[in-house]
C-alpha cells in the first residue's frame, strides 16, 4: 500500500493515458477510462484501492470509442510521432499464419480474425476474461479488429460481449461472426 503524496504521485502518473485521450476531446471517448493494469485475479493493495474509489475507476471501453482509436491509429491524426505510430501498429498486427496464428492466447483464432480467408492483413487487440474473483471484471469477451486486402477498402470491426457462455463455451462464434462481417462487406467493395 501507498500512502499521502506517495499513493498519489502514484495515481496521477496511472492516469496519464486517460488524460490524453480526455484532452482530445473525442465525444466517442466520454465516459471511458484505461489506466486499470489488466488483471487475472482479485486486485490487492494499491490496485484495488485505486479501482475501487468512487467505484468509477475499473476499466471501460465502449465499441465506439474502440472503433475510433483503431481508426485513428491507421487512417486519423491521432497526435503521435511517426515511430510511436508504427510501434502501436506493429504491436497490434497479427499473422493468421505465422507460428502462434492458431494459439488462443495470441488472441485470433477464437476471435474475429480466426476464420479469414489467406493474404487478410490483420491487426487486432482482443481480450477473455473468465472468472477473475470478481463480478465486474469477470465473463467478457471482446475484439476490436482492423482488417485490409488489395484491392479493398479496409474493415474495423468491434464485437464486445459479456456472459459466461460466449466467454467460456463459444469459441467459434467469434471466428464465424469475423467471416460473416468479412464476405457481407466484400459485396459492397
Amino acid at each position: 500500500m501507498l500512502e499521502g503524496a506517495e499513493y498519489l504521485d502514484w495515481k496521477t502518473k496511472r492516469e496519464r493515458l486517460n488524460r490524453f485521450f480526455w484532452r482530445l476531446g473525442w465525444e466517442e471517448w466520454d465516459g471511458c477510462r484505461i489506466a486499470q493494469k489488466l488483471m487475472d485475479d482479485t486486485r490487492y493493495g494499491r490496485e484495488a484501492r485505486f479501482a475501487e474509489e468512487g467505484g468509477s475507476n475499473l476499466n471501460r471501453l465502449t465499441a465506439a470509442a474502440a472503433a475510433r482509436l483503431m481508426w485513428e491509429l491507421f487512417e486519423g491524426d491521432l497526435p503521435l510521432s511517426a515511430p510511436a505510430r508504427g510501434r502501436a501498429q506493429a504491436l497490434l498486427s497479427r499473422d493468421p499464419a505465422g507460428p502462434d496464428g492458431t494459439n488462443p492466447a495470441y488472441q485470433l483464432s477464437e476471435h474475429l480474425g480466426g476464420a479469414l480467408p489467406g493474404g487478410v492483413g490483420v491487426w487486432s487487440k482482443a481480450g477473455h476474461n473468465l472468472w477473475t474473483g470478481d463480478p465486474a471484471t469477470s465473463w467478457f469477451k471482446h475484439d476490436m479488429i482492423r482488417l485490409a486486402a488489395p484491392g479493398r477498402v479496409p474493415l474495423i470491426v468491434v464485437l464486445m460481449s459479456e456472459g459466461e457462455t460466449l466467454a467460456s463455451r463459444s469459441a467459434g462464434l467469434m471466428p464465424a461472426l469475423g467471416r460473416m462481417i468479412w464476405d457481407r462487406a466484400a459485396a459492397l467493395d
